[in-house]
């Protein structure tokens, strides 16, 4: 049993191979396909170019391209992938990792090494440590500190509280919302039928149909009676 990290499709990823998971493959026969040979080989035939390849190098960078293809397709259906350190998300932990950050690029500043100049104000009116900037570097490793602290006991404790909370909150909220765009979904129809009328009736006007057979003009004559 082995853990190797390699990259698939651009993605890095560590697996946990075992015999098991290939019943005619061993371990190694499939980690040889990210042998880093292959790609050398695969990049020589490519810098001709197709327009150039003969049919035998042609027939060869299928082979190759057809082997490595098949044992990634078989790497990512039956490798176990890892959960490495990987924490929930939640309202609550997102003001955890902004005061960390907030300290960390303040200490950073003390430490004359450059940071983003627009990151740091954001973070100090997102989380309300509106004179944090004033602290000297002593005083923010004190406090980077603690808030490293706090953090591993709530994400020891509480992240798994916080996504199951923030979870039903957000389900509330879409069912809520639901509910409430039908009938902003009829009154959004209506209003765009009666455009549609409005525009139909001008573009009818201003072509001269559709006013047919109706009272248009009215004749009066000189002894007062009507035509």
């Amino acid at each position: 049993m082995t853990i190797t990290d390699f990259t698939v499709r651009k993605k890095s990823y560590r697996y946990l191979t075992t015999q098991a998971s290939y019943p005619n493959h061993d371990s190694k026969a499939v980690l040889d396909a990210f042998d880093p040979t292959k790609d050398l080989q695969l990049q020589d035939l490519t810098v001709l170019g197709p327009k150039y390849l003969t049919a035998n190098q042609q027939a060869r960078f299928n082979s190759i391209h057809r082997q490595a293809y098949e044992i990634h397709q078989r790497a990512e259906r039956n490798c176990r992938k890892l959960l490495m350190g990987k924490v929930h998300w939640s309202p609550q932990m997102q003001q955890k990792w902004d005061r960390l950050h907030l300290y960390h690029l303040l200490i950073l500043g003390h430490k004359q090494v450059r940071t983003s100049s627009r990151k740091a104000p954001r973070l100090l009116k997102k989380t309300g440590l509106s004179d944090a900037w004033k602290l000297l570097e002593s005083a923010l490793q004190a406090k980077w500190h603690l808030e490293y602290q706090a953090y591993k006991e709530v994400k020891r404790k509480r992240v798994q509280q916080w996504r199951l909370e923030y979870l039903e909150n957000r389900s509330a909220a879409v069912q809520k919302a639901k509910k409430s765009n039908i009938k902003a979904r009829t009154r959004r129809t209506q209003v765009q039928r009666m455009a549609q009328k409005e525009e139909t009736r001008r573009r009818r006007k201003a072509q001269g149909k559709g006013f047919s057979g109706g009272l248009q003009q009215i004749k009066v004559a000189q002894d007062g009676t009507s035509h």
